[in-house]
């Protein structure tokens, strides 16, 4: 008999806090008209935002999209045994088995897990802080996230629901067209947002808007006004200069190129409009400099803020209703996240709204009601579906599967009634053995998923065009889709590493620095379970063994774990000890292959699989993620994140349309460079047997607690 396989993977996906707000006396000059009182917000966060850059190829126009995670595509069907209304800790099954079994755990890149604590204020270069987790001293991984990464590798195994985030991200693409035609300088109004605590409902109010040029900011002593970054910074320096938000202005009206006419501000004491200045964010400084006596703004750099009218009595003025779902929405968007790390919203607009004043915003209309709405005139809009909304409908059903009813749950069901079952697997941490050897001090960045990345993230029709470059001819495919489909469970595939990138100057703030253990380092921990059928217990196997590959070959296939996974970090190889058959309470006998195929067997005919396991394009996939092709050309080709620019022109530019890039899935790119991993599955799974399943010299493992 030969043996069966395995994978891992991580979750499709994976906020901070609000700096401190006080009122400022110096106000003076300020109307408390509903549009705020000045505040002082804390500074001292940075600004640092966009895609992660580091680990980048060279920079340039890209020829293909490359990116150190892929995707393990999902089936349409999804397993929901027959036993999960049965499952008991009291009452066992016939055939079900308790027992437990012990590994032994191999880095064989440097590893790293975050040391316990809250390191929220501690200084980085803390020791403790970049420590790999200890408990007294003694270094080992924790069963959480032991059990998270075994939980990762069954869902996707046996084909159990793909769970991911239904929170709608939002975008702003000028090189989509379905962006600018919902957001463009010809449809965007300007209002303000208000919040009517007595009858529990937000309000948008419609206002003039003017463009106010950075040089009128200059003109009343805001010369830097374009060396903020974010709105927030603007509005703190203008507060610091003690210079008033509300100013009379005149407006005059100019036509600009294509016909299209804008009205801009400016101040004037005597003049007949009363306006509040609006900021917004600034991507790249616009330095006013001095030329022949006269003030110029930078060349092709943002140089234009806004002036909205003010409204002195709402009460008289004809109002949008927003619904809660909108206005979650808009939250949502512009709330502070690891990955967002604009304060404005938070710490800024979101306090005066609470506390009942109007807020200034930019919005959309669709048959007279609120279309889309944002802090910039090119705002970010939001998409129509989620990610949890592009899955098959099988993936939403709230029957338990296969992981569910193993590992347990806790979620709401279809009546929203909450439902708790508790898990019959459980382990222990595992444990260092001696004591390994520490590596020194990295300092790189560590970024989040970054969803709304579609030509990576959204499935795509696409082609290898002559050149190998794997491309499509249409429109890409997004969650403004109907029909929009996730790529399924994102994974880091192993690869030639580590090879972490340090960070710039601009970049210093937002480091992590840690201190894995050496490659080499071995841990031991042991798997309990209570009560599981042979299937189960098979896929438990299965997953920490990969199928019987790992355990038969130690260098082919590993699991990853830990932190810098994008960097190579974290190959761990992991074997069983020593095996005693197992019997079920009825008294069956079973060896390791044995389960490993009731596994595989039962997963086949639930999915009507008629061929090998391993031909299965979920499994395959899966294992082709943890093969370990120890190419550095390949890695260093296709296994990079792409520098910050390469992001935008990978989508094609408006001469291009028709070369629009996508990531192909991870077989392909093996296949392109000829790496043959199926072709090691094959040999292995043939050239073992039952009894060479336990590695030779491994009859007695060590203790762990």
């Amino acid at each position: 008999m030969v043996f069966p396989n395995t994978g891992q993977s991580l979750p499709f996906l994976q906020d901070s806090k609000e700096n401190n707000v006080g009122n400022k006396s110096k106000n003076k000059n300020f109307h408390n008209n509903g549009h705020g009182q000045r505040e002082k917000i804390q500074r001292g966060w940075n600004s640092l935002s966009g895609n992660n850059s580091t680990n980048q190829r060279d920079k340039g126009t890209p020829d293909k999209i490359t990116a150190p995670y892929n995707f393990i595509p999902y089936s349409n069907t999804v397993i929901f045994p027959e036993w999960s209304k049965n499952v008991s800790h009291d009452i066992p099954f016939s055939d079900g088995i308790s027992g437990s079994m012990q590994f032994k755990m191999t880095a064989k890149t440097p590893i790293y897990i975050r040391n316990g604590g809250d390191w929220e204020d501690t200084n980085k270069d803390d020791e403790n802080y970049k420590s790999f987790f200890k408990v007294n001293n003694q270094y080992m991984i924790p069963a959480t996230s032991l059990k998270g990464m075994l939980r990762n590798i069954v869902e996707i195994i046996s084909f159990s629901k793909l769970k991911t985030t239904d929170k709608i991200f939002s975008v702003r693409d000028l090189h989509a067209n379905f962006y600018l035609q919902a957001v463009n300088n010809k449809n965007v109004n300007a209002g303000w947002l208000r919040y009517d605590a007595e009858n529990d409902v937000y309000q948008l109010f419609k206002t003039e808007l003017y463009e106010l040029d950075h040089l009128e900011l200059y003109r009343i002593g805001a010369k830097d006004i374009g060396t903020k970054d974010t709105a927030l910074d603007k509005y703190n320096y203008m507060e610091d200069l003690e210079l008033r938000l509300d100013q009379k202005i005149k407006a005059k009206t100019v036509t600009e190129e294509k016909g299209l006419t804008k009205r801009k501000a400016e101040f004037d004491e005597s003049g007949s409009i009363e306006g509040h200045i609006v900021f917004t964010g600034q991507p790249t400084h616009n330095r006013i400099t001095i030329s022949n006596g006269k003030a110029q703004n930078s060349f092709k750099k943002k140089h234009t803020e806004f002036v909205f009218g003010i409204i002195k009595d709402f009460s008289t003025q004809k109002c949008i209703t927003i619904t809660k779902k909108q206005y979650q929405v808009f939250d949502d968007i512009h709330t502070t996240t690891t990955q967002r790390t604009d304060k404005t919203w938070d710490s800024y607009y979101k306090p005066k709204l609470r506390k009942g004043e109007a807020i200034p915003v930019f919005y959309t209309l669709e048959n007279d009601n609120l279309a889309a709405m944002g802090l910039a005139r090119l705002f970010r809009l939001s998409y129509k579906k989620s990610p949890a909304e592009c899955l098959p409908q099988e993936h939403k059903r709230s029957n338990l599967d296969f992981a569910q009813t193993l590992f347990g749950t806790l979620e709401d069901d279809s009546s929203d009634k909450q439902r708790a079952l508790k898990g019959r697997v459980f382990l222990t941490p595992a444990i260092a053995e001696e004591t390994p050897t520490k590596k020194g001090t990295i300092n790189t960045i560590l970024g989040g998923p970054k969803p709304t990345f579609y030509p990576s993230y959204i499935q795509q029709g696409y082609t290898k065009d002559a050149n190998g470059k794997f491309i499509i001819s249409n429109e890409y495919k997004t969650y403004m889709n109907k029909d929009a489909k996730i790529r399924g469970f994102k994974t880091y595939p192993l690869q030639d590493g580590p090879h972490p990138t340090s960070p710039d100057d601009k970049q210093k703030n937002v480091a992590t620095k840690f201190i894995p253990l050496a490659a080499g380092s071995s841990f031991s921990f042991t798997l309990h379970y209570h009560n599981v059928k042979p299937q189960e217990l098979g896929s438990l196997l299965w997953a920490l063994t990969l199928g019987g590959l790992s355990q038969n070959d130690a260098d082919s296939f590993h699991h990853s774990l830990g932190m810098g996974k994008p960097y190579g970090f974290g190959q761990v190889h992991i074997e069983l000890f020593d095996f005693t058959p197992i019997k079920d309470y009825s008294g069956r006998e079973y060896s390791p292959e044995d389960l490993l195929l009731s596994f595989e067997t039962y997963v086949k005919n639930k999915i009507g699989h008629q061929s090998q396991f391993t031909d299965n394009i979920t499994i395959k996939e899966f294992l082709a993620s943890r093969y370990n092709h120890k190419n550095e050309d390949f890695t260093n080709n296709f296994q990079k994140y792409m520098a910050l620019e390469e992001f935008a022109k990978s989508k094609g530019s408006k001469t291009n349309r028709d070369k629009r890039l996508v990531l192909p899935s991870y077989t392909e790119l093996l296949a392109s460079k000829k790496i043959d991993f199926l072709h090691k599955i094959s040999s292995i799974r043939s050239g073992k047997n039952a009894d060479q399943f336990i590695s030779p010299g491994h009859s007695k493992p060590p203790a762990t607690p």
